[in-house]
């Protein structure tokens, strides 16, 4: 398979033509959609846009990478779209606000009025400041790597992998918001401090890619609490989020891996995890410091299990400058 794929690579402007035509051709389906909301039509549109990356040979970048990112982007709104629940229903109000919606991942809303607008203008700029500094961030982290080891021990290797994959994934989402908040929307805050996150619970739920949270809140949780109860619609949640990441490392490798699995065996730990800090509710509270701390040494014994099949995808521990 790979090698008829290999014949197929006609070059980039073949490549980003096909990606044109995968992206319009979903576009128009998700349109459509809004008139027949069967969940066959749905999981229809979540397989053909789960599909496209396959459509690139493994060497086809940056195209693939582009397709791999919107993939898990056009799914979420193919089934968002199918199942009518959206964050704010106006962005459907009109066939440029729909294109607006499908090319923006995180959640927005539209401004009410003239002084709504004058007030995310105002976030749009502090977030782009803050995006500047995540980008600060990881442009120091790959260069201290190209200065010093600092994969020399587990912890400073563990280490710089997680500023860096915070740097890279902040900036982008950050500076990226940022800009589209200049207009006047307010676009949901993906990333809120995570470094300061007291346990599992609070950084899953209220720090780490809220837009993602969001997502399985209104998809998965809340439409299986009453059939699973609190602990298996949350289970559901970290199940479904380790296969959606599961996938994206088999798409960005073209196949399987050498650490198939692992991803979504992270997020099932997480998923323990947070599920061991909510039966603590009610208990004493540990200081800030004591908290904090606990949940960074928790997230470096456990995020191993991530790093490994990301790496060996993108090869993301020997960027340096």
């Amino acid at each position: 398979m790979d090698s008829l794929r290999a014949e197929l690579n006609l070059g980039p402007v073949a490549d980003w033509s096909l990606v044109a035509t995968w992206v319009v051709g979903l576009f128009l389906y998700a349109w459509w959609l809004g008139r027949d909301r069967s969940v066959v039509l749905r999981w229809a549109g979540v397989l053909a846009a789960a599909a496209g990356p396959f459509m690139l040979p493994p060497a086809a970048d940056p195209a693939r990478m582009y397709l791999c990112g919107y993939a898990v982007v056009f799914a979420a709104k193919i089934w968002e779209r199918g199942a009518n629940r959206v964050a704010d229903p106006r962005c459907w109000n009109s066939p440029a606000r729909f294109v607006v919606w499908w090319l923006l991942p995180p959640d927005h809303r539209w401004p009410m009025d003239a002084e709504d607008a004058r007030a995310n203008r105002r976030r749009g700029r502090r977030r782009l400041v803050r995006g500047g500094a995540a980008a600060g961030l990881f442009v120091g982290m790959l260069g201290l790597a190209g200065q010093v080891d600092v994969h020399g021990t587990w912890l400073g290797s563990t280490a710089w992998a997680l500023l860096v994959i915070y740097g890279f994934i902040a900036a982008i989402a950050d500076v990226g918001c940022g800009l589209v908040m200049l207009t006047g929307l307010d676009v949901v805050e993906v990333f809120r401090n995570p470094v300061l996150a007291r346990s599992p619970n609070d950084f899953w739920a209220n720090r780490w890619n809220r837009y993602i949270n969001g997502f399985a809140r209104r998809h998965i949780f809340f439409p299986w609490v009453d059939r699973l109860g609190m602990r298996g619609a949350a289970g559901a949640v970290f199940l479904a989020s380790g296969l959606m990441h599961e996938y994206l490392v088999v798409a960005w490798q073209g196949g399987w891996g050498s650490y198939t699995g692992w991803t979504t065996a992270f997020f099932v730990v997480q998923g323990f995890g947070v599920l061991v800090a909510h039966s603590r509710v009610g208990a004493p509270r540990w200081r800030r410091p004591l908290a904090v701390g606990a949940h960074i040494l928790w997230m470096m014994v456990t995020v191993p299990l991530f790093f490994a099949p990301l790496d060996e995808a993108i090869g993301f521990l020997s960027w340096r400058i």
